[in-house]
């Protein structure tokens, strides 16, 4: 696997925002803007069957689960790996680099996108209960507590865990963590910059892996990073104690917080390490050039790099 020059980041313009024109659909959808708060201008919430449950960010892509049980992608697509799932049983998704994942009700796996190492091969055991599309491969936790991982094995970052332990998965660039029973992370693959060490304080609570670090949730609301900080993306932990969920990306780490707030830090050449301070996130998902935050109105909010379209908001209708 071959990992970004840092030197030749383009930095893209500032980021001007905007409100979107409000959404129109039948009946059973509510009229909503992102960030206009319930009581503003008569606003509400986008909820009923189109209102986004989930996003996940990819390099150059973005994509949306809806209440629907499909998803919503768009953005960059020379793979197909902005491509809409439309079966109605989709449960959860992932994306990272060029291919996306997405979890559906009968325990299996469908993905799509960059199918190089056989990254994007769909998943057909019927117990996945979580997916996570790491840069060349890809993790599908089992119900057994165990770990299935395909696609590139350079690093060994595609071996599986057989440990009967694990409660989640987070699939990096060249490594894969694995969150356990015991509150401790299990991480293996590439080991550059250290990125891969084991968490062994036994209070973690999720983890999630960038491109050349990984950052562990704990019990207190404080955040454990490690890894390359070229960007000051895991230089910092953070001891805040209201961090209830993260997400970590190529070179910068998002954190929601407890006031519904979002503290993102490291690069931030085309703005994606901004923080979300309208107090109404409800999860992130740190992308490459871009961040999205779902916000409790049921639309995504995003920002960065807007490259064919990555960044553009969803209004929480297909």
């Amino acid at each position: 696997m071959t990992r970004p020059d840092a030197t030749s980041i383009l930095v893209a313009p500032s980021l001007v925002v905007t409100l979107a024109p409000l959404a129109t659909a039948g009946p059973d959808v509510t009229l909503c803007s992102e960030d206009a708060l319930p009581a503003s201008n008569g606003l509400v919430p986008c909820v009923g069957a189109f209102a986004a449950t989930a996003v996940a960010t990819g390099t150059t892509h973005t994509c949306v689960l809806l209440t629907t049980g499909n998803v919503d992608c768009y953005g960059g697509n020379f793979y197909g790996q902005a491509t809409d799932y439309t079966g109605g049983d989709a449960t959860a998704v992932s994306a990272y680099y060029y291919h996306t994942c997405v979890l559906l009700a009968n325990g299996n796996v469908d993905c799509y996108g960059n199918n190089q190492d056989g990254r994007a091969a769909d998943y057909l055991g019927g117990d996945a209960t979580a997916v996570s599309a790491g840069w060349d491969h890809t993790c599908v936790l089992r119900s057994n507590g165990n770990v299935h991982c395909y696609g590139s094995n350079e690093y060994d970052q595609a071996g599986d865990y057989t440990g009967g332990d694990a409660t989640a998965v987070s699939a990096g660039g060249g490594h894969t963590c694995v969150l356990l029973t015991s509150g401790n992370v299990h991480c293996y693959g590439a080991t550059w910059y250290g990125k891969s060490e084991d968490y062994m304080g036994g209070d973690a609570i999720a983890v999630s892996t960038g491109h050349d670090h990984t950052c562990v949730l704990l019990s207190s609301g404080n955040v454990d990073c490690y890894g390359g900080h070229m960007f000051r993306q895991a230089a910092a932990d953070y001891f805040g104690g209201d961090a209830i969920g993260l997400s970590v990306g190529v070179y910068h780490t998002c954190l929601l917080l407890a006031n519904g707030n979002v503290d993102c830090y490291g690069h931030n050449g085309s703005r994606q390490a901004v923080d979300h301070e309208n107090g109404i996130a409800t999860a992130v998902s740190a992308g490459y050039f871009h961040t999205c935050v779902l916000t409790s109105l049921g639309m995504v909010d995003c920002y960065g790099g807007n490259q064919s379209g990555t960044a553009e908001d969803h209004a929480g209708i297909a």
